[in-house]
């Protein structure tokens, strides 16, 4: 039996974010029929080595050798389209079947706004790639602008060591934020939301876990030295219901998940999509407070949670306080969120989506 070869192109935590945690899942995929190769595009920890090897290696590896399929998970900057482009014009000249995969909510935004020349060579690029993958059926319309293009539609899942965990309803009242610390993440909002959190209900615990990241409003330096400030504040006044884990992975990451009883993530994310941490929070019993921006309103509903308007720390107190008076309610939507996330984000359920694809 001959196997079809497909080469997974993409990243592999560390760094830890939706994108490197979703192509983490897919190095686990095994099938009969098919031969997996992998091409790790953040090996080092020095970016120019990557960018380097991605421009150089990449392409070479596909020259002298044989895919039948080539999956990627296409870039929405302009310098991460350039970094792509060998490797993509060498496969279709090549004639191999590629798949993009979609994780951000940009991709329109960053075909327009390219300028004459880049987005005519993306256009040119991106009318020969026969399928991309979307995350949820509103997110087709990233590419409006390729007709010939076949969407699939493949949620993300959660990864594959949050198979099989257990629940125990009710739990205490543990707030977790637990993303990138970044502005756009919301989690000065949260800062600051945790104040007031504090002040009314001296027996909550609030964890907030992840690493430093820059973004388009701050560096990483600004973000740091502000969440440091407020954090140590609240820290002194609050020494025994507020803790920071910095990055964490593994079971101490799924440890601080099922402790928790609300998920908050605040975001305001430019390419907030479909947040794997809103995955993993639901499948270990979280409540989801979240904001009305980009895909967010069309994944998360009452029945996982609340929706609440971007940079408005009052809103995340407000959705706080509101679902722990209510333990009923509260201890309702971590019920639903833990059998509906089994249900529908489960690694197998995405697995078998994703090597069905291979197979075709």
């Amino acid at each position: 039996m001959i196997r079809k070869k497909i080469f997974l192109i993409g990243p592999i935590p560390p760094p830890y974010n939706g994108q490197s945690i979703a192509f983490e899942i897919l190095t686990k995929i095994k099938d009969e029929n098919l031969k997996i190769c992998l091409f790790d595009t953040e090996k080092y920890s020095i970016k120019f080595l990557n960018y380097l090897r991605s421009l150089i290696i990449l392409p070479i590896n596909i020259v002298f050798n044989r895919y039948d399929k080539i999956y990627f998970t296409g870039s929405r900057s302009s310098l991460g389209f350039l970094r792509q482009l060998p490797f993509l014009f060498i496969s279709l000249i090549k004639k191999i079947t590629i798949i993009n995969h979609l994780h951000g909510a940009d991709f329109k935004l960053f075909y327009k706004s390219s300028g004459k020349l880049l987005s005519k060579i993306i256009k040119i690029v991106y009318q020969r790639i026969k399928i991309s993958i979307v995350l949820i059926d509103d997110m087709k319309k990233e590419f409006s602008n390729f007709k010939n293009m076949k969407i699939r539609v493949i949620p993300n899942s959660y990864p594959i060591d949050f198979d099989d965990l257990k629940i125990n309803l009710p739990k205490k009242q543990n707030i977790l934020y637990l993303s990138n610390i970044m502005k756009s993440k919301g989690i000065i909002e949260f800062l600051d939301a945790s104040e007031l959190i504090l002040s009314l209900n001296s027996s909550v615990i609030i964890n907030i876990a992840g690493g430093f990241l820059s973004d388009n409003y701050m560096s990483k330096s600004e973000i740091k030295a502000i969440f440091s400030e407020k954090y140590n504040k609240l820290k002194k006044k609050h020494p025994k219901n507020i803790f920071f884990h910095r990055t964490v992975s593994g079971l101490k990451k799924i440890d601080l998940y099922l402790k928790s009883s609300i998920f908050v993530l605040p975001s305001y994310y430019k390419t907030e999509a479909f947040p794997i941490s809103i995955i993993e929070a639901m499948s270990t019993g979280n409540a989801i407070i979240t904001t009305k921006h980009n895909y967010l309103p069309k994944i998360i509903s009452k029945e996982n949670g609340k929706l609440i308007k971007t940079k408005d720390s009052l809103s995340i107190y407000k959705a706080v306080v509101k679902l722990l008076n209510d333990k009923k309610k509260l201890k309702k939507i971590q019920n639903f969120n833990f059998i509906f996330s089994n249900n529908n984000y489960n690694t197998k359920l995405y697995l078998n989506s994703i090597i069905k694809l291979f197979n075709e």
